[in-house]
């Protein structure tokens, strides 16, 4: 078996498995979210997922198990780093807003 033959295995078959185990969604509901977020990062909007990644990472509650979205791997890293805890989130939105140089805040507008 060549490397070439485990990724297109992989991408017929474990990923398949992999979204279904993990967040409990087929390729069919991966590949409609991502058409609804048109292709992007549901955060930042980039079209790329990452340096070297294929796909999206499929964002989700880590409570529930609710899926939320698909994020490249800077909004998901992020994501984390926070623990998804909103009340760090906007602490760290308030401290950006409040010390940045002096510049158009139209620039920072998603």
């Amino acid at each position: 078996r060549t490397k070439r033959d485990s990724v297109a295995n992989y991408e017929t078959h474990g990923r398949k498995h992999h979204l279904r185990r993990k967040y409990g969604i087929t390729v069919s509901e991966y590949n409609r979210l991502l058409a609804l977020q048109e292709g992007k990062c549901a955060i930042c909007k980039t079209d790329c997922p990452g340096k070297g990644k294929r796909h999206f990472h499929v964002d989700h509650d880590h409570l529930s198990g609710k899926v939320r979205g698909l994020l490249c791997v800077k909004c998901n890293m992020g994501l984390g780093s926070f623990d998804d805890n909103q009340a760090l989130l906007w602490a760290a939105a308030f401290y950006v807003n409040e010390n940045r140089a002096d510049c158009d805040p139209e620039d920072y507008q998603l």
